[in-house]
């Protein structure tokens, strides 16, 4: 199993009973969006290497901005 996956599982489960608890709830959110809108450039810059990797691997993707296949 991808551990990346199964860290998100348990986040999700320990998030849920935390919230649940009604302890900060308000904290909690704050630091989800806080969370996310920190990673958002680690994800952008993931989606740009695969980008430049894939066409390296000789994996066939479609280039959509021009609706043709890219090699």
């Amino acid at each position: 199993m991808n551990t990346g996956f199964l860290s998100g599982m348990i986040w999700n489960v320990s998030l849920k009973q935390y919230l649940l608890s009604g302890k900060d709830s308000q904290l909690v959110r704050e630091t989800v969006i806080h969370v996310r809108e920190a990673l958002t450039p680690v994800r952008e810059a993931l989606i740009l290497v695969r980008e430049i990797l894939t066409p390296v691997r000789g994996v066939v993707i479609q280039d959509v901005t021009k609706n043709e296949l890219v090699r």
